[in-house]
């Protein structure tokens, strides 16, 4: 095909080439430029033309590779990867090739989004008065202060937002979590009904 059309545009090297044009190929001959040896596609003459990639897998799959696997492509998804393709280059089936690059690019398969693999998030009950519910969560890595604490520990009413805040070292164990849960919040506001920490 693309001997014949190099032919058909004129190409020097091509003029004594026996291949002909098929009739498809000659109504859409209007499509195709030469430019600097290198064939061009156009499907409308407001777009800039698009190179034609010949006959050659390899070519195609460095191409492909170039657009979605570099750390520009940024493994991109089949019609981001086609846009970005298609902006450039032409050739038969391309849309096809590109979703078969995709779907089977081991990067994707392994690190894509899958809408089944995770349960849904529930929210939390809502909290029936001020200190029934209470979140709980650590800070960590800090500068160190004078006695040489990294952290704090945060225990959060849900319903009201008042907090209560304690320093403690990195090294910090479940037992000192629950002295300081005692001292901090058991001793001014009673036993909650549900903890949250993740």
């Amino acid at each position: 095909m693309c001997v014949a059309l190099l032919r058909a545009l004129g190409s020097e090297e091509f003029k004594n080439s026996d291949k002909e044009l098929s009739r498809c190929l000659l109504t859409s001959l209007h499509r195709y430029t030469l430019d600097g040896g290198l064939l061009h596609y156009s499907t409308d003459p407001e777009d800039a033309p698009r190179v034609v990639v010949p006959h050659d897998e390899d070519l195609k799959y460095r191409i492909l590779y170039e657009v979605h696997d570099t750390p520009v492509g940024g493994h991109l998804g089949r019609e981001k990867t086609y846009g970005s393709v298609s902006t450039m280059y032409w050739w038969t089936k391309l849309y096809k090739w590109v979703g078969t690059y995709v779907r089977t690019c081991e990067t994707c398969q392994r690190t894509k989004f899958s809408p089944h693999a995770a349960a849904p998030l529930a929210s939390l009950p809502v909290s029936t008065g001020c200190w029934q519910s209470i979140s709980m969560d650590f800070v960590l890595g800090l500068l160190k202060d004078k006695v040489g604490n990294t952290g704090i520990v945060v225990f959060v009413d849900r319903l009201n937002k008042m907090d209560h805040l304690a320093v403690v070292p990195d090294a910090i164990d479940g037992e000192c979590t629950a002295l300081l849960f005692l001292d901090r919040v058991f001793r001014q506001h009673g036993l909650p009904e549900a903890i949250a920490s993740d």
